[in-house]
């Protein structure tokens, strides 16, 4: 078996052990190798419902990446093993996750009872059983909305190790630079949520802290005029999105974010 789907594999087992961020830490690396591993190689793994109680309790925890959760919940169910391992833990699951499941496993042994290979759409036909429809199905090809959150949240972690602010840099080891480089990386994943059909903007709405990020936002639009209309873009997408405006809305960022909601107040009336 591969080291790192190994290593990967062994820590989702160690579940109890495991605090928030290092949960975070194991999925990412989980969900990486696991998207280029061989099927044998996943059958091998014996801890199978320790992984995927790790993956339902990380589901429960972090909304964030619940995308995340089901696209490579979808990969391991592909394999009977592995279906036949999560059959008796599904009542214990959330109930999106769990009704998904079901149907993803049926697609499989469908699959299997007939002898041929599952046409394309129909794990996408029996995913939307389970709850989803057919454009939020987590199937194989869809494997870049889940670099899309991955994105999203490594920006997010690059923003809070700087503090959200190029005036408490010093002793972060990060330089002006990396900051500027992660608002990029925040502004290209917004982007891409927004454009991603399959992606509900409502994980923009999931995103904290608000205040500080908008804060930063503007800070650099002010210290870094040649971003000024990429930020300028990204803070009108956000103030369509009702919890960022209404942090906007309120002191101290009133006065500086009143032109980027201007827009839509127009448009209302």
């Amino acid at each position: 078996m591969d080291a790192a789907l190994e290593a990967a594999l062994h820590q989702a087992s160690q579940q109890d052990a495991l605090d928030a961020e290092t949960c975070a830490d194991t999925f990412t690396a989980l969900r990486r190798a696991c998207a280029h591993a061989a099927p044998a190689q996943l059958a091998a793994w014996e801890k199978k419902a320790d992984v995927l109680n790790f993956l339902a309790s990380f589901y429960e925890q972090k909304r964030l990446y619940h995308r995340q959760v089901m696209s490579l919940l979808e990969i391991l169910l592909q394999q009977p093993d592995w279906a036949v391992a999560a059959e008796p833990l599904r009542p214990n699951w959330p109930e999106e996750m769990a009704k998904a499941a079901a149907a993803m496993a049926e697609a499989v042994q469908g699959a299997a009872e007939s002898g041929a290979a599952e046409e394309p759409n129909t794990a996408q036909a029996a995913a939307t059983q389970g709850g989803y429809q057919a454009s939020e199905v987590p199937v194989a090809p869809q494997r870049s909305m889940a670099d899309t959150l991955a994105m999203l949240d490594d920006a997010l972690k690059k923003l809070a190790d700087a503090k959200y602010s190029f005036s408490v840099l010093t002793g972060t080891g990060l330089e002006e630079d990396d900051l500027v480089k992660a608002f990029e990386l925040f502004r290209r994943a917004v982007c891409r949520v927004t454009q991603d059909v399959r992606i509900e903007t409502t994980i923009l709405e999931e995103i904290s802290p608000k205040e500080s990020i908008l804060q930063f936002l503007l800070e650099v639009m002010e210290q870094k005029p040649r971003q000024q209309k990429r930020i300028e873009s990204l803070m009108l997408v956000l103030m369509k999105l009702d919890r960022w405006r209404r942090v906007a809305e309120e002191e101290p960022l009133r006065g500086a974010t009143a032109r980027f909601r201007e827009p839509e107040k127009d448009e209302k009336q």
